[in-house]
């Protein structure tokens, strides 16, 4: 809750993604979340390919291949 805070999220605006594993769908787990009021998006058990993000970076990759800058390093990107 503080990185919301820290950053001026408003919890009625978070949706949270996280898959359903046993240890995430805990009874104490969901309570913190509705005490919070934190929607939680329904997700299947370990499903790492629905994960938005590991698709976006095939097309970074791509991207970086077929451009004309020589990447050397972490700190040029």
């Amino acid at each position: 809750m503080d990185t919301l805070h820290c950053y001026d999220l408003n919890t009625n605006d978070i949706i949270f993604q996280q898959d359903n594993d046993l240890k995430h769908i805990a009874t104490c787990i969901k309570q913190w979340f509705e005490d919070n009021k934190i929607e939680v998006l329904s997700w299947p058990p370990q499903s790492p390919n629905l994960n938005p993000i590991k698709h976006h970076w095939n097309n970074i990759d791509c991207y970086l291949r077929a451009s004309e800058i020589e990447i050397r390093g972490e700190n040029i990107l």
